[in-house]
Protein backbone atom coordinates (compact mmCIF):
# COMPACT_ATOMS: atom_id res chain seq x y z
CA UNK A 1 0.00 0.00 0.00
CA UNK A 2 1.31 3.46 -0.90
CA UNK A 3 0.64 6.15 1.69
CA UNK A 4 1.05 9.91 1.45
CA UNK A 5 1.85 11.15 4.97
CA UNK A 6 1.74 14.73 6.16
CA UNK A 7 3.14 15.32 9.66
CA UNK A 8 3.52 18.90 10.90
CA UNK A 9 3.26 21.24 13.83
CA UNK A 10 0.47 23.81 13.85
CA UNK A 11 2.80 26.62 12.75
CA UNK A 12 4.23 24.50 9.93
CA UNK A 13 0.74 23.65 8.74
CA UNK A 14 -0.34 27.29 8.74
CA UNK A 15 2.78 28.21 6.74
CA UNK A 16 1.97 25.46 4.22
CA UNK A 17 -1.43 27.01 3.58
CA UNK A 18 0.43 29.50 1.37
CA UNK A 19 1.31 26.67 -1.00
CA UNK A 20 -0.73 26.60 -4.19
CA UNK A 21 -2.69 23.53 -5.29
CA UNK A 22 -1.06 21.46 -8.01
CA UNK A 23 -2.40 22.03 -11.53
CA UNK A 24 -4.07 18.62 -11.58
CA UNK A 25 -6.82 20.01 -9.32
CA UNK A 26 -7.99 22.59 -11.84
CA UNK A 27 -8.80 26.27 -11.40
CA UNK A 28 -11.13 25.94 -8.40
CA UNK A 29 -10.25 23.03 -6.11
CA UNK A 30 -12.58 22.33 -3.19
CA UNK A 31 -10.37 24.15 -0.67
CA UNK A 32 -11.30 27.30 -2.62
CA UNK A 33 -14.75 26.57 -4.03
CA UNK A 34 -16.38 25.01 -0.97
CA UNK A 35 -19.61 26.69 0.15
CA UNK A 36 -20.19 28.27 3.56
CA UNK A 37 -22.78 25.60 4.37
CA UNK A 38 -20.19 22.86 3.77
CA UNK A 39 -17.03 24.51 5.14
CA UNK A 40 -18.29 27.03 7.70
CA UNK A 41 -16.38 29.84 5.97
CA UNK A 42 -16.98 32.04 2.94
CA UNK A 43 -13.53 31.57 1.40
CA UNK A 44 -10.17 29.89 1.83
CA UNK A 45 -8.71 33.23 2.96
CA UNK A 46 -11.40 33.62 5.61
CA UNK A 47 -10.69 30.15 6.96
CA UNK A 48 -7.02 31.07 7.38
CA UNK A 49 -7.95 34.23 9.22
CA UNK A 50 -10.13 32.21 11.59
CA UNK A 51 -7.32 29.71 12.17
CA UNK A 52 -4.81 32.43 13.02
CA UNK A 53 -6.88 35.15 14.69
CA UNK A 54 -9.55 33.13 16.45
CA UNK A 55 -13.06 31.84 15.96
CA UNK A 56 -15.64 33.61 18.12
CA UNK A 57 -18.37 30.99 17.69
CA UNK A 58 -16.00 28.23 18.68
CA UNK A 59 -14.92 30.11 21.78
CA UNK A 60 -18.58 30.57 22.73
CA UNK A 61 -19.04 26.82 22.42
CA UNK A 62 -16.41 26.37 25.13
CA UNK A 63 -19.12 27.19 27.65
CA UNK A 64 -19.70 23.44 27.57
CA UNK A 65 -16.59 23.18 29.74
CA UNK A 66 -18.61 24.11 32.82
CA UNK A 67 -21.20 21.43 32.15
CA UNK A 68 -18.51 18.86 31.41
CA UNK A 69 -16.60 19.66 34.60
CA UNK A 70 -19.69 19.11 36.74
CA UNK A 71 -20.95 16.01 34.96
CA UNK A 72 -17.66 14.19 34.48
CA UNK A 73 -15.60 15.25 37.47
CA UNK A 74 -15.19 11.70 38.84
CA UNK A 75 -13.57 10.48 35.63
CA UNK A 76 -10.26 12.29 36.21
CA UNK A 77 -7.35 11.46 38.46
CA UNK A 78 -6.45 14.42 40.67
CA UNK A 79 -3.59 14.97 43.09
CA UNK A 80 -4.59 14.07 46.64
CA UNK A 81 -3.81 16.73 49.22
CA UNK A 82 -3.57 16.16 52.96
CA UNK A 83 -4.04 18.70 55.74
CA UNK A 84 -1.80 19.64 58.66
CA UNK A 85 -0.35 22.52 60.66
CA UNK A 86 2.46 22.90 58.09
CA UNK A 87 2.44 22.34 54.38
CA UNK A 88 2.97 23.62 50.87
CA UNK A 89 -0.05 25.92 50.55
CA UNK A 90 -2.78 27.35 52.72
CA UNK A 91 -6.42 26.28 52.56
CA UNK A 92 -8.04 29.72 52.77
CA UNK A 93 -11.49 28.61 54.06
CA UNK A 94 -9.92 26.54 56.86
CA UNK A 95 -7.56 29.38 57.79
CA UNK A 96 -10.43 31.89 57.85
CA UNK A 97 -12.41 29.55 60.11
CA UNK A 98 -9.51 29.37 62.56
CA UNK A 99 -8.84 25.64 62.01
CA UNK A 100 -5.32 24.66 63.13
CA UNK A 101 -4.99 22.09 60.32
CA UNK A 102 -5.24 24.72 57.59
CA UNK A 103 -2.13 23.88 55.57
CA UNK A 104 -2.21 21.51 52.57
CA UNK A 105 0.59 19.21 51.44
CA UNK A 106 1.08 16.42 48.94
CA UNK A 107 1.98 12.96 50.20
CA UNK A 108 5.46 12.61 48.66
CA UNK A 109 5.44 8.86 49.18
CA UNK A 110 2.66 8.38 46.67
CA UNK A 111 3.59 11.24 44.37
CA UNK A 112 4.62 10.04 40.91
CA UNK A 113 5.34 11.96 37.73
CA UNK A 114 2.09 11.88 35.79
CA UNK A 115 2.40 10.79 32.15
CA UNK A 116 1.82 12.96 29.13
CA UNK A 117 -1.61 12.23 27.71
CA UNK A 118 -1.50 11.99 23.93
CA UNK A 119 -4.86 12.49 22.23
CA UNK A 120 -5.39 11.72 18.55
CA UNK A 121 -8.54 13.57 17.57
CA UNK A 122 -9.70 12.38 14.17
CA UNK A 123 -11.24 15.34 12.37
CA UNK A 124 -12.43 13.19 9.48
CA UNK A 125 -16.15 13.37 8.72
CA UNK A 126 -18.45 12.10 6.00
CA UNK A 127 -20.11 14.73 3.82
CA UNK A 128 -23.46 14.65 5.64
CA UNK A 129 -21.94 15.47 9.04
CA UNK A 130 -23.38 18.79 10.20
CA UNK A 131 -21.25 21.73 11.22
CA UNK A 132 -23.24 21.89 14.49
CA UNK A 133 -22.18 18.34 15.40
CA UNK A 134 -18.53 19.17 14.62
CA UNK A 135 -18.74 22.13 16.96
CA UNK A 136 -20.20 19.97 19.73
CA UNK A 137 -17.41 17.43 19.31
CA UNK A 138 -14.77 20.15 19.49
CA UNK A 139 -16.28 21.69 22.60
CA UNK A 140 -16.28 18.33 24.36
CA UNK A 141 -12.63 17.70 23.39
CA UNK A 142 -11.53 21.08 24.72
CA UNK A 143 -13.41 20.43 27.95
CA UNK A 144 -11.66 17.07 28.29
CA UNK A 145 -8.22 18.62 27.80
CA UNK A 146 -9.00 21.31 30.35
CA UNK A 147 -10.03 18.75 32.94
CA UNK A 148 -7.00 16.49 32.34
CA UNK A 149 -4.62 19.41 32.73
CA UNK A 150 -6.40 20.66 35.84
CA UNK A 151 -5.66 17.21 37.26
CA UNK A 152 -1.93 17.91 36.85
CA UNK A 153 -1.24 16.04 33.62
CA UNK A 154 -0.04 17.45 30.32
CA UNK A 155 -1.81 16.89 27.02
CA UNK A 156 -0.46 16.58 23.51
CA UNK A 157 -3.26 17.02 20.99
CA UNK A 158 -2.83 15.72 17.46
CA UNK A 159 -5.49 16.37 14.83
CA UNK A 160 -5.48 13.45 12.43
CA UNK A 161 -7.30 12.62 9.24
CA UNK A 162 -7.09 9.38 7.29
CA UNK A 163 -8.64 9.08 3.85
CA UNK A 164 -8.69 6.28 1.31
CA UNK A 165 -7.99 7.71 -2.13
CA UNK A 166 -7.59 6.44 -5.68
CA UNK A 167 -4.71 6.25 -8.12
CA UNK A 168 -1.48 7.94 -6.99
CA UNK A 169 -1.70 6.88 -3.32
CA UNK A 170 -3.92 4.35 -1.61
CA UNK A 171 -4.29 6.48 1.51
CA UNK A 172 -3.52 9.95 2.82
CA UNK A 173 -2.49 10.25 6.50
CA UNK A 174 -2.49 13.71 8.05
CA UNK A 175 -1.12 14.43 11.55
CA UNK A 176 -1.04 18.01 12.83
CA UNK A 177 0.20 18.65 16.36
CA UNK A 178 -2.23 21.28 17.56
CA UNK A 179 -0.93 21.42 21.13
CA UNK A 180 2.46 20.39 22.48
CA UNK A 181 2.55 18.99 26.05
CA UNK A 182 4.28 22.10 27.41
CA UNK A 183 1.98 24.57 25.65
CA UNK A 184 -0.98 26.19 27.42
CA UNK A 185 -4.54 25.50 26.33
CA UNK A 186 -5.07 27.89 23.42
CA UNK A 187 -8.84 27.88 23.02
CA UNK A 188 -8.79 29.84 19.76
CA UNK A 189 -6.43 27.40 18.09
CA UNK A 190 -7.91 24.20 19.45
CA UNK A 191 -11.52 25.17 18.83
CA UNK A 192 -10.73 25.82 15.17
CA UNK A 193 -8.53 22.73 14.75
CA UNK A 194 -10.96 20.18 16.17
CA UNK A 195 -14.36 21.85 15.73
CA UNK A 196 -14.45 24.11 12.69
CA UNK A 197 -15.52 22.40 9.43
CA UNK A 198 -12.89 24.41 7.52
CA UNK A 199 -10.11 22.48 9.27
CA UNK A 200 -11.18 19.38 7.35
CA UNK A 201 -12.88 20.90 4.33
CA UNK A 202 -10.36 23.62 3.51
CA UNK A 203 -7.09 22.98 5.41
CA UNK A 204 -6.90 19.20 4.91
CA UNK A 205 -8.21 19.50 1.37
CA UNK A 206 -5.42 22.01 0.61
CA UNK A 207 -2.83 19.57 2.03
CA UNK A 208 -4.08 16.93 -0.41
CA UNK A 209 -4.09 19.46 -3.25
CA UNK A 210 -0.41 20.32 -2.90
CA UNK A 211 0.57 16.71 -2.14
CA UNK A 212 -1.14 14.95 -5.06
CA UNK A 213 0.16 16.14 -8.42
CA UNK A 214 -2.03 13.76 -10.42
CA UNK A 215 -5.83 13.70 -10.64
CA UNK A 216 -7.69 11.65 -8.07
CA UNK A 217 -11.35 10.77 -7.76
CA UNK A 218 -12.59 13.25 -5.17
CA UNK A 219 -10.91 13.74 -1.81
CA UNK A 220 -11.15 10.17 -0.61
CA UNK A 221 -13.36 8.28 1.83
CA UNK A 222 -13.16 8.52 5.61
CA UNK A 223 -11.03 5.85 7.30
CA UNK A 224 -10.16 5.19 10.93
CA UNK A 225 -6.60 5.30 12.25
CA UNK A 226 -5.32 1.73 12.51
CA UNK A 227 -2.02 1.87 14.41
CA UNK A 228 -2.90 3.67 17.62
CA UNK A 229 0.00 3.99 20.11
CA UNK A 230 -0.59 1.99 23.28
CA UNK A 231 -0.32 5.03 25.54
CA UNK A 232 -2.72 7.22 23.55
CA UNK A 233 -6.38 8.07 23.28
CA UNK A 234 -8.05 8.01 19.87
CA UNK A 235 -11.31 9.73 19.00
CA UNK A 236 -12.66 8.30 15.71
CA UNK A 237 -13.97 10.30 12.72
CA UNK A 238 -17.59 11.37 12.50
CA UNK A 239 -20.05 9.27 10.52
CA UNK A 240 -22.81 11.82 10.38
CA UNK A 241 -23.97 13.29 13.68
CA UNK A 242 -24.04 9.94 15.50
CA UNK A 243 -22.75 10.36 19.04
CA UNK A 244 -22.91 14.13 18.77
CA UNK A 245 -26.64 14.74 18.31
CA UNK A 246 -26.65 17.18 21.21
CA UNK A 247 -24.17 18.44 23.81
CA UNK A 248 -24.99 15.68 26.31
CA UNK A 249 -24.30 13.03 23.67
CA UNK A 250 -21.03 14.73 22.67
CA UNK A 251 -19.81 14.86 26.27
CA UNK A 252 -20.70 11.19 26.78
CA UNK A 253 -18.98 10.11 23.53
CA UNK A 254 -15.73 11.92 24.30
CA UNK A 255 -15.72 10.87 27.95
CA UNK A 256 -16.31 7.21 27.03
CA UNK A 257 -13.39 7.33 24.58
CA UNK A 258 -11.21 8.77 27.36
CA UNK A 259 -12.14 6.27 30.08
CA UNK A 260 -11.70 3.34 27.70
CA UNK A 261 -8.30 4.51 26.44
CA UNK A 262 -4.89 3.19 27.44
CA UNK A 263 -3.95 6.76 28.38
CA UNK A 264 -6.68 6.83 31.03
CA UNK A 265 -5.73 3.42 32.38
CA UNK A 266 -2.13 4.56 32.82
CA UNK A 267 -3.24 7.70 34.68
CA UNK A 268 -5.78 5.94 36.91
Amino acid sequence: MSIATYNATWDECMADMHRDPNEAWGDEPSSVSGTHEFTGSNSFEESQQLAISGWAEGRDAMDADVEFAKAKEASFKRPEWEYGMAGQRVCVPSYAAGAPMHMMFMDDEDAKPLPIVRIYCDIGAVWYTSTEAMIRKGAAVVALIDQIERAGQRVELIATQISKTHRQYDEQHIFITVKQPDEPLDLDRISFAVAHPSMLRRVCFRIMEFTYDKPVSGYGSVEEMKDIPEDAMYLPPMLGDTGYEDMDAALATVNDAWTESAAYQQAA
